[in-house]
């Protein structure tokens, strides 16, 4: 497979119209957001019909992406199983859209949490039984599910490690942003070399290293001829999305170009 470029679209903003400007801009599949208000589940299956039809006309993919606050992990056993259920309801929408790839992110509600080891270690537990329940779920549908980093001090590379390595059939999201802001450079290079042929999907946006700002690339300080020169290294050849927030059109253009550049 060659290396693929796409968008994520915003909760905000109707779907339909995001596939649209992403094919006017060239991408090649679009990363539909699962998420409420304009991302719920039910709105974007009453779309089905529409979403699909313009995707093979545009002859364009898709791959998933949850609420990234869906507390997967949480010490609060029905909330818990309540997000579990919201969870598969995620799934039941991606089924429906055609999409195979879907991400869910390793979230913790707390701080806290991550200060005492003993809580720490169950709010992973809990996130590797909830994962497993997810993948177990999603099989019926052929459905790949991916879990994608954090930007957390909080949450370093082994501890994502830790729930990766229990959940074999698992893919890895990775997002440069995220592990920026979690170690520098050191980290990004890290993860990709530890996780190398699992990565399943890329994010990539720019930041000052401690707030996830999604700048266009350039913008931060993100070493971004490291981060291609480190997934060339693996072989990487799967999918990027740009999740470029500010700057509009302009930006992720420019952001693109530059990545392309780099590969090259």
């Amino acid at each position: 497979m060659a290396l693929k470029f796409g968008v994520l679209t915003s909760p905000v903003e109707d779907v339909v119209k995001q596939i649209k400007v992403a094919k006017e801009m060239g991408f090649d599949f679009i990363e539909i957001g699962i998420e409420p208000p304009m991302g719920d589940p039910e709105i974007l299956i009453a779309k089905k019909d529409t979403i699909l039809g313009l995707l093979k006309e545009y002859g364009m993919f898709t791959i998933g992406h949850t609420a990234w606050f869906c507390d997967l992990g949480s010490l609060v056993e029905d909330l818990r199983r309540a997000w579990i259920e919201e969870a598969k309801n995620y799934i039941d929408a991606a089924h429906k859209l055609g999409i195979k790839l879907l991400n869910f992110h390793a979230h913790y509600a707390s701080e806290a949490y991550m200060e005492i080891d003993k809580y720490k270690k169950q709010v992973f537990d809990n996130l590797v039984d909830s994962m497993e329940e997810l993948m177990g779920y999603a099989k019926q549908f052929d459905i790949k599910l991916m879990l994608e980093n954090i930007p957390s001090k909080k949450m370093q590379l082994n501890d994502f490690r830790y729930i990766v390595d229990r959940l074999p059939g698992l893919g890895v999201h990775l997002d440069v942003g995220h592990a920026f802001i979690t170690g520098g450079m050191e980290c990004v290079s890290r993860f990709i070399r530890t996780f190398g042929e699992r990565i399943a999907h890329v994010h990539v946006h720019d930041n000052n290293g401690e707030e996830d700002q999604h700048l266009g690339i350039g913008k931060g300080k993100i070493n971004y001829e490291k981060v291609v020169e480190e997934l060339r290294k693996i072989g990487y050849d799967k999918t990027i999305t740009f999740e470029v927030f500010f700057g509009g059109k302009k930006a992720l253009l420019e952001s693109r170009k530059k990545i392309e550049k780099l590969w090259k």
